[in-house]
């Protein structure tokens, strides 16, 4: 049997989802088995490799430098840590450029004047969320400003927050610094999302639990990441086996701390921001208006008024954009982006998406996939 290494992140989730997908893979071949070591356990992982039973190595490698004493050995390495650049093994990365992306065209929705990039400054990873943003602020026509910051920042500096434009929204490279951020604010007397909206990377329960305002994220997915990587590992030898995949966030998970529109109905905005946070769910129009705290009728005439549709129309609008967005942007199965979207069967998806477009989402995702500019 074979014995691949698994070389852990220090951060814990991260972990534990990378590993599940690893898991997964070598466990459908019944021929793998999985040696997890703690990315400060130096000594046992030489030791291993000095023995001669070790087939493979993925891991979050912290840079060459320290690579570098160890791919001579000839064994298949495969990168998933996203501390810094590597250049000297193959890589199976998430797209944070992607991620950045997506943040900024989902403030420039809901009608944000300017962008800000709070990151480190020699994190890779948040060099790259930096970089996305910058691509879509260029094709939006958005200014974008930088907020540097560092992992060990107890606060930011108060002199940027008081001056900090309205109608700003804030792309945070980790959620730690988006809830740290919206404490700032606050602090200052700025509202988020009123004047200030926020989104982080990352999408952490125990940040979201400890911000003063439900955060709104770019879910990674590390568990996709963990898949490939092992298949990339299998394929050690072959032709396809070099070079970076990148593996792109699914939905933004929209919550308070991002979401603005412009209307003066506040029960409009009510609604649409429902929507918005619950954009696949199973209710309907009546689930809306009682949530909205109106009647059905009411909620369809203030909706017509404030957006020009009704909000049946509109949500399935908002669906079906983000249906199309999926598509060209992830390689989320079809049969996963159906369940995602509310149909329970192919065909009806099916059905429903070639009478939008005209043709079936296989072709349509043929012909417009995205590579984020890569």
């Amino acid at each position: 049997m074979k014995t691949v290494v698994v070389i852990l992140d220090s951060e814990f989730m991260k972990s534990v989802e990378l590993l599940a997908g690893i898991n997964a893979v070598f466990s459908e071949t019944g021929e793998v088995r999985v040696a997890p070591l703690r990315y400060s356990q130096v000594e046992l992982f030489e030791t291993l490799l000095s023995g001669g039973t070790v087939s493979g190595v993925v891991g979050s490698f912290i840079g060459d430098r320290w690579l570098e004493r160890f791919v001579r050995s000839g064994i298949p390495f495969v990168n998933v840590g996203t501390a810094s650049e590597i250049s000297l093994v193959p890589s199976v990365l998430p797209d944070f450029r992607a991620a950045g992306r997506l943040a900024a065209e989902h403030f420039a929705e809901g009608g944000r004047k300017e962008l800000c990039v709070v990151c480190e400054r020699a994190q890779h990873a948040s060099a790259e969320i930096a970089a996305g943003v910058h691509m879509a602020a260029e094709k939006l026509g958005l200014p974008v400003s930088m907020f540097y910051t560092d992992c060990t920042a107890i606060s930011f500096e108060t002199e940027r927050l008081d001056n900090m434009p309205p109608e700003t929204g804030c792309v945070c490279a980790s959620d730690f610094y988006a809830r740290r951020l919206i404490a700032g604010l606050l602090e200052r007397g700025i509202g988020v999302p009123e004047k200030v909206g926020v989104v982080g990377v990352g999408d952490s329960t125990l940040e979201s639990a400890l911000s003063a305002v439900p955060l709104s994220s770019v879910p990674i997915p590390y568990r996709e990441v963990g898949e490939r990587a092992a298949r990339k590992i299998l394929r050690a030898g072959r032709e396809d086996f070099g070079g970076t995949e990148y593996v792109a966030p699914g939905r933004l998970a929209v919550r308070e701390s991002s979401v603005q529109f412009k209307y003066a109905d506040g029960v409009v905005v009510r609604a649409v921001r429902y929507m918005m946070e619950n954009l696949f769910e199973r209710g309907g129009v009546g689930d809306l208006a009682r949530f909205c705290g109106v009647s059905r009728r009411n909620l369809e005439m203030r909706y017509r008024t404030s957006v020009g549709m009704s909000p049946g129309e509109d949500w399935n609008r908002r669906r079906h954009a983000e249906v199309c967005r999926l598509l060209r942007e992830t390689d989320i199965p079809l049969r996963r982006v159906a369940e995602m979207s509310g149909f329970s069967e192919m065909p009806s998806f099916w059905s429903a998406f070639r009478k939008a477009e005209g043709v079936s989402p296989m072709v349509y995702r043929r012909a417009h996939r995205k590579t984020c500019g890569r």
